[in-house]
C-alpha cells in the first residue's frame, strides 16, 4: 500500500481505523434497537473521526519512513512531499473536520450517558495545560530542540485511551456482566494505559511529557 500513494493511504486508514469502528457499531446496533438515531449518529462521526485520524497517523509514519524508504527507492505520498507543506495541510483542512467529528461525536456520547463528561472534562483540562503551556509535539519535523507546537487532539491520547476506557468504566453501569472487559484491557495495554498516566502526571506538575512521534 505504500507505494500506491493517496489511494494507498485512504485504503490503510479505512482498514486500520474505520473498519474496526464500523464493525463494533454494527454489533452494537442489533442490540439497542432502541436508541438507533444516537448510535446512526455516533457512528457516523466516529468513522469520520477515526478516518482522519488514521490518514494523519499513517503520513507521520511514513514521515518517519522516509529516509529509508528513499534508500531503498520506494516511492510513497511522503517521500515525493515537504514534511512542513503535509502539516499545514492537515493543520488548515483535516485538523477542523477531525475536531468537528469529535466534538459531535463526544455531545452525542454524553448527551447517552452524562457520566462520561468527567471523562471529557479531565482530558479537556490536560489538553488546555498542554496548549497554554507552550508544550511542542514533535510529530512532522525531526528537529532539535523540536519547534512544532502542540495541538489539541494531535497526541491520539483521547482516541487511544481516554476514549476506550472511559466506556469501559461506563460497562458496568449496564451491567456487571461487562466488568471483564475493563480487566483483560487493563492487563493487555498497561504498559500504554501506564504511559499516559505518568504523562498525564507529568502535566500537572508542570512538566513536560514524553509524547510526540
Amino acid at each position: 500500500l505504500k507505494r500506491r500513494g493517496l489511494i494507498g493511504v485512504m485504503a490503510d486508514a479505512l482498514a486500520a481505523h474505520v473498519l474496526p469502528i464500523a464493525l463494533v457499531f454494527t454489533l452494537v446496533s442489533d442490540s439497542s434497537m432502541g436508541h438507533q438515531g444516537e448510535l446512526v449518529g455516533l457512528g457516523i462521526a466516529a468513522s469520520g473521526w477515526s478516518l482522519l485520524t488514521g490518514i494523519r497517523c499513517i503520513l507521520i509514519h511514513q514521515i518517519g519512513d522516509r529516509f529509508l524508504d528513499k534508500k531503498v527507492e520506494v516511492e510513497t505520498f511522503a517521500t515525493i512531499r515537504d514534511p512542513q507543506i503535509m502539516r499545514t495541510f492537515l493543520l488548515r483542512y483535516g485538523y477542523p473536520f477531525e475536531v468537528i467529528c469529535f466534538v459531535v461525536f463526544t455531545f452525542i456520547l454524553v448527551g447517552a450517558e452524562p457520566v462520561f463528561l468527567v471523562v471529557i472534562a479531565v482530558y479537556v483540562c490536560l489538553e488546555a495545560k498542554k496548549y497554554i503551556s507552550r508544550e511542542p509535539l514533535p510529530m512532522f519535523l525531526s528537529e532539535e530542540p523540536p519547534t512544532e507546537r502542540y495541538v489539541p487532539l494531535w497526541n491520539n491520547a483521547f482516541y487511544e485511551c481516554w476514549m476506550p476506557c472511559g466506556v469501559l468504566l461506563l460497562l458496568p453501569l449496564h451491567g456487571w456482566s461487562f466488568a471483564w472487559l475493563g480487566g483483560v484491557h487493563l492487563i493487555l495495554f498497561w504498559p500504554n494505559l501506564l504511559g499516559r498516566v505518568q504523562d498525564s502526571v507529568q502535566v500537572l506538575r508542570g512538566c513536560p511529557c514524553q509524547e510526540g512521534r
